[in-house]
């Protein structure tokens, strides 16, 4: 019984996960929507043997921890208040 739950279960996440991947191309094209957040929160939703292999291997990129050190160094400025 626990196995058909967890099966309803991840069909279920990858329905949705599916469903928000494609609002976040309609995004791409929409301006009200923010189309590549919404593909981003679509990734995360899913449910697939490999997704923690690529997560892996998109936070372990160049551009990946560039970005974070930018965002860090922003919140540090921020953080200061006006001079």
């Amino acid at each position: 019984m626990s196995s058909r739950k967890g099966r309803t279960k991840k069909i279920l996440r990858n329905v949705s996960g599916t469903m928000v991947i494609l609002l976040g191309i309609a995004g791409l094209f929409l301006p009200f929507l923010q189309g590549i957040a919404l593909i981003a929160a679509g990734f995360l939703i899913l449910d697939f043997k490999r997704k923690e292999e690529i997560l892996l291997r998109i936070r372990g990129h160049r551009w990946t921890r560039r970005l974070a050190e930018w965002l860090s160094r922003a919140r540090a400025r921020v953080g200061r208040g006006p001079m």
